[in-house]
């Protein structure tokens, strides 16, 4: 199975700011295997980008495919 990485994040910085302590919140849950609790904080790092966009352009912000993605080496 393939899963894609395509978010388009639009709303207000402090949204994206929620979303980035949600991740963060989960991963440090103590049960969150290793490659969960990685993924979960790379998310933290997208929405925190995402905020800093925002409030840079107010704009719409595209995240880039982890680095790990199978699409990134096409």
């Amino acid at each position: 199975m393939v899963l894609t990485w395509e978010v388009t994040v639009s709303g207000s910085a402090n949204e994206c700011e929620a979303y980035a302590r949600d991740c963060v919140r989960l991963a440090e849950h103590p049960n969150a295997p290793p490659e969960v609790r990685d993924r979960l904080l790379e998310m933290a790092r997208m929405w925190m980008a995402a905020a800093m966009e925002e409030e840079k352009l107010g704009g719409v912000f595209t995240p880039p495919l982890p680095s790990d993605s199978p699409h990134t080496h096409q």
